[in-house]
């Protein structure tokens, strides 16, 4: 719809031609995590933390969900990885792997500082939905993770050349919003969870919900997606409806768990 917030054209330093490009996905992606951050600075007291632990988890957080999303991105593609290793540079990675990623470096983050985890899982939780609701705008923007054939009002059409040759998305063709499928359920877990936080009944209740609600939802719009993106079981699951299994499977038990413990 809208890939580049500015282009530069071409400039040429020291003898060598670059075309800068500002994309909308990177900005809109950038602006969530820094709007995820700071509310959930802003709501740490509440939870016995100090908002400065919480903007230093902000670099373990970014350099946790990098390295995961483009591990699993990897691990998904490996022959087109060694085919163009740079390519997989410049590409956005998987959402699920920065999720481990980001909870990996989370856990070590919040050991290292004395923070209880679940707690910390419960303040960032209402901020991993709006800073993902605010990264899928920056797909829909790019035209990545796009969906299969539409029609009627859900529909959405793709007419931007730069988008189509750096995501694949299909131009002048009705396809499913999936991007905005997914913003919209991620602000209304935002909302929901904000609306859950005062009636919490056990430490760690706002990230598990969050984790088996996503799950669910997300299980869902996989099917409308239309973009390669990997699949297991001999193309019956997507990859990230295999992840996302897993991780159900583990919010599930943790619920059941904490649920016991706080009884």
């Amino acid at each position: 719809m809208f890939p580049r917030l500015a282009d530069f054209g071409s400039i040429e330093v020291l003898g060598r031609s670059f075309h800068p490009i500002l994309h909308t996905y990177g900005i809109l992606m950038f602006a969530g995590f820094l709007l995820g951050l700071y509310v959930a600075a802003k709501r740490a007291p509440r939870y016995g933390i100090q908002p400065q632990h919480i903007y230093d988890l902000g670099l373990y957080v970014v350099i946790g969900a990098l390295v995961g999303a483009k591990a699993l991105l990897v691990l998904l593609d490996p022959a087109r990885f060694l085919a163009n290793p740079g390519g997989f540079i410049t590409a956005g990675g998987v959402f699920f792997g920065g999720l481990l990623g980001a909870v990996g470096a989370t856990i070590w983050f919040c050991r290292k500082r004395g923070i209880p985890v679940w707690n910390c899982g419960d303040l960032m939780a209402p901020s991993i939905a709006l800073g993902h609701g605010i990264g899928r705008l920056g797909c829909f923007a790019a035209g990545c993770c796009y969906g299969t054939p539409a029609e009627g009002l859900p529909a959405v059409t793709f007419t931007d050349v730069y988008a189509s040759s750096v995501t694949g998305v299909p131009l002048n063709v009705p396809l499913h919003p999936t991007q905005l499928y997914d913003a919209g359920l991620e602000f209304a877990l935002f909302f929901f969870l904000l609306w859950l936080a005062p009636r919490r009944k056990f430490v760690g209740q706002l990230f598990v919900t969050w984790g088996i609600l996503y799950a669910v939802s997300r299980f869902i719009i996989e099917f409308f997606r239309g973009d390669p993106r990997g699949f297991v079981l001999d193309g019956l699951l997507s990859t990230s409806q295999f992840v996302g299994i897993w991780i159900l499977a583990a919010a599930l038990i943790s619920l059941l768990v904490l649920r016991r413990r706080a009884a």
